[in-house]
């Protein structure tokens, strides 16, 4: 099973920690990729768009993240 290094930025890794998703980011599976993309995913629709359809700090740092693992 292959395995990819992401660089999240601190601000990211703080967003993921908050989550509680924690550890290093220097070696995920596909099962790890694809548990942070739920929970990130998740949390952007539950708690970081306002019923205008507006994204907050948070939601744009998941939208990054979201990014991040679409590349993978």
């Amino acid at each position: 099973m292959a395995r990819v290094k992401i660089n999240f930025s601190a601000q990211e890794k703080d967003l993921l920690k908050k989550l509680g998703i924690t550890g290093g980011f220097s070696s995920l599976t596909d099962d790890d990729l694809m548990g942070i993309d739920e929970a990130v995913t998740e949390y952007l629709m539950d708690e970081c768009i306002d019923e205008d359809g507006a994204v907050n700090a948070d939601g744009k740092l998941c939208e990054r993240i979201i990014e991040k693992l679409a590349e993978y």
